[in-house]
């Protein structure tokens, strides 16, 4: 008997797997970002990416982050960031879900459903040429570390 479904040998994204991925984010670009404003340099404007509460990271460096890490984790990083989930769990859980049952076209319309929402502040690409104090962006206000983990609460 054969199966007409082919198998795919992508395996299933785990939730566990997604809160590892995001908490290893999380030091790397801790330890990596800069506030905004020691970028102004009396440079060109420099596109940077704001990794949530942790800072800003040059473009270069933030693409170079993610060229190591599996095609999901870029958009399962930005989705931690710009929604709210009551736990890590849920985070974790609720994220693979959508892979799994629509893979990258479900975790991009979701980043796009944010951006079109206005509350994808947390994890964004932006430039230099902004205002050099942060608080003065508009929608500031990003995610909150729990004891739950990163990410989680309002």
């Amino acid at each position: 008997m054969t199966d007409d479904k082919q198998e795919d040998a992508t395996p299933a994204l785990s939730g566990e797997q997604v809160k590892r991925m995001v908490a290893g984010l999380d030091a790397l670009f801790h330890a990596m970002a800069r506030p905004y404003w020691e970028f102004d340099d009396g440079r060109d404007p420099q596109p940077v990416w704001r990794a949530g509460n942790h800072g800003y990271v040059p473009e270069d460096a933030w693409d170079a982050v993610f060229t190591l890490l599996p095609d999901w984790a870029r958009d399962a990083y930005a989705i931690s960031w710009n929604d709210v989930f009551p736990t890590a769990d849920t985070m974790g859980s609720r994220i693979a879900a959508a892979y799994n049952e629509g893979g990258m076209d479900a975790l991009r319309q979701w980043v796009d459903r944010l951006d079109a929402d206005g509350v994808a502040y947390g994890v964004r690409p932006t430039d230099t040429s902004g205002p050099s104090d942060p608080s003065e962006e508009p929608g500031t206000t990003v995610r909150r570390d729990t004891p739950d983990g990163p990410g989680m609460g309002a």
